[in-house]
């Protein structure tokens, strides 16, 4: 998770403090989103396990995550 976190720090610099701060909160309410849903459907460990495996790699690309992340979350404003 150190990791992880380190990357997000990295990408929220390049962002005003509310901007950055308004985007954490926006990823928070999307995960228990998700969570919630998984929760609801009675998904399997493994279905949430996978959910994530696959968000978790398309950010992993380093060509989308670099160019199309930035240019996403900045428009966003």
């Amino acid at each position: 998770m150190a990791a992880i976190a380190d990357g997000v720090a990295a990408l929220f610099q390049q962002f005003s403090p509310l901007k950055a701060y308004r985007l954490d909160i926006l990823g928070s309410l999307l995960g228990i989103s998700v969570f919630s849903l998984c929760s609801f459907m009675h998904a399997t460990p493994l279905c949430c396990s996978i959910i994530i495996s696959v968000v978790f790699a398309s950010v992993l690309v380093k060509d989308w995550r670099v160019n199309y992340l930035v240019t996403v979350l900045q428009r966003l404003h």
